[in-house]
């Protein structure tokens, strides 16, 4: 039996757009969270605690939707390394069931335009019947963890609360869980009236630092060395031969004299023995 055409280069494309599309969305949804978060912190260091739930419902919401986001952008990833299987069986292999019901499942329920393509695409392979029961999840074939992720139903309270104090954590702000772990009063509110209480995570240590000598103080024995090398400086770089007997320092008033060279010594006469007188006195000392 022929299997059912589909445009296979169309659904590649369209599952690679729906990967880009599911990384932005995650992106996206994390940001706004962080900024909730801190909106969520302010009001319970205010004391805003109902707002402070409603808001964490919320965050709850969004974090359970970007971790639904990253199992659907794992699907369609496998999807396109299985393209074949959809092209060469009639039938939904048993190897990508799982995978496609639940990407069917998910793009009726997380508002994304590339699935909607992706489910239109498959209904044409498969037909609507089968679309139509993997929508509704009647075999129960969906991803447990995806459908749980993509479920409406609100959290309970107790979760919610959970979250506050993990919220109360991360911002350091006595609440809940979180503040009872620090102590305080018996009645919880560390004698603020109820109201909760910021926790400084700052630590005030007293140091002893030493006292490094003042730069401004010079020995006399460091003046005097600084006065006789500028004076060496002032010298000029003049041969020997050319520098004059007396160099004046305007500047500070003062002469240096430099030593004149030593006289040679005079002799009368030349004292040297000549060659004839050294073979002399050589041939004596033979002769003794």
């Amino acid at each position: 039996m022929r299997s059912p055409k589909i445009e296979s280069g169309r659904l590649k494309v369209t599952l690679r757009l729906a990967i880009n599309r599911l990384k932005l969305l995650k992106e996206k949804n994390r940001t706004e969270n962080k900024i909730l978060r801190r909106t969520v912190a302010k009001e319970l260091e205010s004391g805003k605690e109902s707002s402070a739930k409603v808001k964490t419902e919320k965050i709850i919401r969004v974090d359970y939707f970007v971790e639904a986001l990253d199992i659907l952008e794992n699907y369609c990833d496998l999807l396109v390394t299985r393209i074949d299987l959809i092209e060469s069986k009639s039938d939904c292999d048993e190897n990508i069931l799982g995978i496609v019901v639940s990407i069917i499942y998910a793009s009726a329920r997380a508002s994304v335009k590339e699935l909607e393509t992706i489910r239109d695409l498959l209904t044409m392979k498969y037909g609507r019947d089968f679309v139509t029961n993997a929508m509704d999840d009647k075999d129960e074939i969906v991803d447990p963890k995806l459908k749980y992720k993509l479920d409406i139903n609100p959290p309970d309270e107790k979760f919610v609360n959970e979250y506050l104090s993990e919220i109360a954590r991360g911002y350091k702000i006595r609440w809940g869980a979180y503040g009872d772990s620090l102590g305080g009063d018996d009645d919880g509110d560390n004698g603020s009236g109820g109201l909760p209480e910021k926790v400084s995570s700052k630590k005030y240590d007293i140091e002893d630092v030493e006292k490094t000598p003042s730069k401004d103080k010079v020995t006399d024995s460091d003046n005097n060395d600084n006065g006789s090398t500028d004076i060496l400086n002032k010298l000029p770089s003049t041969p020997p031969s050319k520098v004059p007997r007396k160099v004046a320092m305007s500047q500070e008033d003062a002469s240096i004299e430099l030593p004149s060279p030593r006289p040679k010594a005079k002799t009368d006469g030349d004292d040297t023995p000549s060659l004839d007188e050294l073979m002399s006195r050589f041939e004596a000392l033979k002769r003794r």
